[in-house]
């Protein structure tokens, strides 16, 4: 029987997380290898379940490392990287006690580290930052008869990056009625 490599797909491997991929192989080979550039892998062929096990926990980030699975005179190569820890944002309940005139400050929960954070919304006298929880909604709705507004609901896109990787939300906030 002729042997066959299965092939995987691009992974993508948090740094310092433990991560284990089996690689299939049939055909029964008399021997199996694997080379790349594995800093923090190891791999171990295992005849009895006919797949080589790549594992290991990456220290360094690392982009497109090629990995070469040769068993007997077949070959593949896939492709791995090693990306860093992705933020993620908290659970976000709609804010419904906004009003016109006073100061609000709503809390957006990150785990994880934050390189950049961006809040995307109407222009309605909020402004936003980063805090060393995750990051704020704040500001005062104006009360002026030029800031005349046709809905009371307004959504807020929220982003928070660490480098190429990125979490996403909707923040909704309501204005209390009369405001």
């Amino acid at each position: 029987m002729a042997v066959v490599i299965t092939p995987f797909q691009h992974q993508n491997i948090q740094v310092g997380q433990s991560f284990s991929m089996d690689v299939e192989i049939s055909g029964d080979p008399s021997s199996v290898e694997v080379s790349g550039q594995l800093n923090g892998f190891t791999y171990s062929w295992n005849p009895q379940h006919d797949c080589v096990e790549l594992r290991g926990t990456p220290k360094v980030l690392a982009d497109n490392i090629e990995v070469t699975i040769t068993a007997d005179d077949v070959e593949y190569t896939g492709t791995i990287s090693v990306v860093p820890v992705a933020p993620v944002i908290g659970t976000l309940t709609r804010v419904s006690n906004v009003q016109r005139g006073v100061p609000v400050s709503i809390p957006i929960p990150i785990t994880g580290p934050v390189s950049r954070l961006v809040i995307e919304g109407p222009w309605i006298g909020l402004s936003y930052r980063q805090t060393s929880s995750g990051g704020e909604l704040y500001g005062t709705i104006p009360t002026s008869s030029n800031a005349d507004f046709t809905t009371r609901e307004f959504s807020f896109s929220i982003q928070a990056y660490n480098g190429p990787v990125f979490d996403t939300a909707i923040l909704e906030i309501e204005l209390t009625l009369g405001s």
